[in-house]
Order: C-alpha cells, then structure tokens, then sequence
C-alpha cells in the first residue's frame, strides 16, 4: 500500500478501498465553505496534483479564469467549416483542441493564435 506523507495527508482523510489498500479523500474546503469530497488515490502524486485546484495562484487556475465573453473555435473542420465551439477560457480551449482537434503541441502557440 502506498501512503502519501502526512505533510501532504493534513488536508484529507485516507479512507479503505473495497477491492484493497486505501483512497484518499480530499477535505479542503472550497469556496462555498463545504469540504472538496473528491477521491482520488492514495499516493504522493495524485494527491499534490489534485491540490492544485485549490491555489489561487496556481497555473491551473490562471488557465480556469472565464474570458469576458466566449470566443469561437476558428479551426477549419473537415468540410471547410469553421468549428464555432464556444471557448469560455484558456483551460476549456486547451481541452476542446486537444479532444476535438486533436492539438499536442505547445499551449502557449495555441494562446497566441486567439491573443489571450
């Protein structure tokens, strides 16, 4: 069994996994007040990655800041239409072109394509 340090542990509650070892659950609270509940595995990595939604100043959360107003995909499709998804911020833009587009290169090329 894995156990991530109790540095890392402080903010959560390691909780027994049916099928054997244990999960990790996630008890920092969010913005409303209520503890995040999520559960992830019970390792040094899931857990610090996990975290990063909860820092302010997190690049994680840079990317997550809504733009003022949507902006539409401007990918050329297949039949040489544009896309026209709705992209409401640079972390739904990373994961629209990535899934649809099947972009994987640079994110910051991606930014300057759209000037955000």
């Amino acid at each position: 069994m894995v156990r991530a340090p109790p540095a890392v542990q402080d903010q959560g509650e390691v909780i027994p996994n049916p099928a054997g070892g244990s999960k990790y659950r996630c008890t920092i609270p969010k913005a409303d007040g209520q503890p995040c509940g999520t559960v992830i595995s019970n390792t040094k990595g899931s857990i610090s990655s996990h975290r990063k939604i909860h820092d302010p100043n997190s690049a994680y959360n840079r990317e997550a800041e809504k733009f003022d107003q949507p902006i539409p995909c401007q990918q050329v499709m297949a039949d040489g239409t544009l896309c026209g998804a709705a992209l409401t911020s640079k972390h739904t833009m990373l994961r629209h072109y990535g899934s649809q587009h099947r972009h994987s290169g640079k994110k910051e090329l991606l930014f300057a394509k759209y000037g955000v």
